[in-house]
């Protein structure tokens, strides 16, 4: 999470609102797991081509999340 962090704050810089909305989306997405909404509201903040590393750092970062997260989740219930 803390590269997430450095990485929002080299691409965004001063653009204080646009980092609140995308921690809002982060912390959405990992009490959700809506991708489509998750998605959707990245794609709307961060929309200028300067933004492009940061939507690959949050893209790459999501996956990893999320199959940590499944691996977890079925390892427990067949437990």
């Amino acid at each position: 999470m803390l590269l997430t962090y450095l990485q929002m704050n080299s691409v965004l810089k001063e653009d204080f609102e646009k980092k609140m909305t995308v921690v809002g989306l982060l912390k959405q997405y990992a009490q959700q797991r809506d991708v489509e909404t998750f998605a959707r509201g990245l794609s709307v903040i961060l929309s200028s081509a300067n933004h492009q590393p940061l939507l690959q750092h949050i893209r790459l970062n999501s996956i990893v999340r999320s199959i940590y997260y499944y691996v977890n989740s079925n390892t427990q219930h067949r437990s």
